[in-house]
């Protein structure tokens, strides 16, 4: 059963086009790495599965009961917490 599946994706930043007709689907039960180099588009990728940014183009299925996040690139943080208890 597909989680989280995209067709035809597209998201511009600014004028650049990070990614287009981006198609995936992740199973119930696989591993998933995403690797790129820096501006390729990857944390755009997280923030639109997440639900921060939306796609410009396509179309984006995410399985109700599927529970996401990821870890920023830039934490901001109380230092009177600890790291951990900040992510």
């Amino acid at each position: 059963m597909a989680l989280i599946t995209l067709k035809g994706g597209k998201k511009y930043f600014g004028e650049e086009c990070l990614f287009e007709s981006l198609n995936f689907h992740i199973d119930e039960g696989e591993r998933v790495g995403l690797v790129g180099v820096n501006g390729a588009g990857k944390t755009s990728l997280f923030k639109v599965l997440t639900g921060e940014m939306s796609l410009d183009s396509g179309s984006l299925f995410i399985a109700p009961t599927l529970k996401m996040g990821y870890m920023r690139q830039n934490i901001e943080y109380d230092s009177d917490k600890s790291i951990w208890d900040c992510i």
